[in-house]
């Protein structure tokens, strides 16, 4: 997108952690302008940015992190132009979350996620949320189906539980890795998992 000229303060890149958005911001390099991190505190900058009374931000607690959309709602004009916005770990995003990116408007985007690793169901996220937006507007959707997490065996465990499941899940994905990996089997109990994971490293 830099390369094609996008201007860097009109490119939004929504990560789901911290760490992830540091890893980003590591790669990609320092760049003025473009923001990169997580939902929360893109809401956050966009109210500090617009001059909004540190009192009135003062209330939002690392519990009610959601307040900060309802702010921002509440205060479109501190919204800035969206040339493109990038979300990762989409199937992730609650309502709420989607309605901050309607309020956002961007001109285009990239929205990242696999409904399979859904993992914040208690929080309100709903996979079929990241389903309903590819099917109400014109998208272009790419599969990403090379694996370089994990070696051929722990793969090719995995998916043979899965085709033994009777859920509507699959993977079809290409092991990258040279490496083969090792499946263990151990009692299931937390002595067992921290006695393996201490004797591998």
């Amino acid at each position: 997108m830099l390369a094609r000229g996008y201007k860097p303060s009109h490119i939004v890149v929504i990560t789901f952690t911290v760490a992830a958005a540091d890893e980003m911001k590591k790669r990609i390099g320092h760049i003025d302008g473009l923001f990169i991190g997580t939902i929360h505190s893109y809401a956050f900058y966009l109210l500090c940015a617009s001059g909004l009374n540190e009192k009135a931000l003062a209330y939002v607690n690392e519990d009610k992190f959601d307040k900060l959309f309802t702010l921002v709602k509440k205060y479109p004009e501190c919204i800035k132009p969206v040339d493109y916005l990038v979300v990762d770990e989409a199937q992730d995003c609650s309502d709420n979350e989607w309605e901050f990116f309607e309020l956002l408007n961007p001109k285009g985007f990239f929205y990242c996620g696999d409904t399979r690793q859904c993992i914040y169901e208690w929080r309100d996220a709903s996979p079929s949320d990241f389903m309903e937006i590819a099917s109400r507007i014109d998208v272009t959707e790419y599969t990403l189906d090379e694996n370089y997490r994990n070696g051929y065996c722990i793969l090719n465990f995995a998916k043979d539980i899965i085709t033994h499941t009777k859920s509507h899940m699959y993977d079809d994905s290409i092991p990258m890795r040279a490496t083969a990996g090792k499946v263990e089997w151990i009692e299931f109990n937390l002595g067992s998992i921290a006695k393996l994971i201490k004797s591998s490293n």
